[in-house]
Parts: structure tokens; C-alpha cells; sequence
């Protein structure tokens, strides 16, 4: 686990450092790993920012990754970048959230980690 949150971070920290690009607008999905399973978002943009954050599919915890995924989703949308702090009790959910958008910036195209 450690070696997993040490690479999105430094993903994250690779990321970061890239100026802000403009973004194609549409919806983007991935998904990842979490603590029962994958946590899938859709990521809608316009040219740009962030729009909304669904997350379409996860089995994580009743009660506390459930909690924290609507957490991460507001505060991904108020901050306009990814990189926001982990849901206290919910570190592997928190993870999994933030790896589903490392994967669509990759992928995607999408730049939603430096504003």
C-alpha cells in the first residue's frame, strides 16, 4: 500500500509540475482500485475546468469510503485540481479517487492537477 501511495503521489507531484494546457471538453471515465474494489468517476469538462464528478461505480466501505467519495468529489470541483488532502479513515478510497483521475489526465487529456 505504501508503495502504491508513493507512486500517486509522485505522479501527482510530476503532474503538478506541467503548466496548465487548454482542455477538450467532454465526459472522461477510469477507474481504479479501492479498498472492495474499483472506484470508476466521470469526469465532465469544459475548456476550462472542471464541470462535475460522478462517481459511477465503487464498493468501498458502507458508512466511511461511501462518505468520502462525495467529499473528494466537492472538493475536487471547489479546488479546480485533484491534489486536494485524503478523507481522514478513508486513505485507500481517497487513493483510489485520485488514481481514477491521474488515469484520466493520462489518458484524457485532461488537466485537472494545476491550476
Amino acid at each position: 500500500m505504501k508503495k502504491f501511495a508513493a507512486l500517486v503521489l509522485a505522479m501527482l507531484m510530476v503532474i503538478s509540475s506541467v503548466s496548465a494546457m487548454a482542455m477538450t471538453a467532454g465526459t472522461y471515465e477510469a477507474a481504479a482500485k479501492g479498498f472492495h474494489g474499483d472506484v470508476k468517476l466521470a469526469v465532465t469538462v469544459d475548456a476550462e475546468k472542471i464541470t462535475a464528478i460522478e462517481v459511477v461505480e465503487h464498493s468501498e466501505t458502507e458508512g466511511i469510503g461511501s462518505v468520502a467519495l462525495p467529499q473528494l468529489v466537492d472538493a475536487v470541483v471547489a479546488n479546480q485540481t485533484i491534489a486536494v488532502d485524503n478523507v481522514s479513515g478513508a486513505t485507500i478510497t481517497s487513493e483510489a479517487f485520485k488514481a481514477a483521475g491521474v488515469l484520466i489526465y493520462l489518458y484524457g487529456k485532461v488537466s485537472i492537477y494545476h491550476r
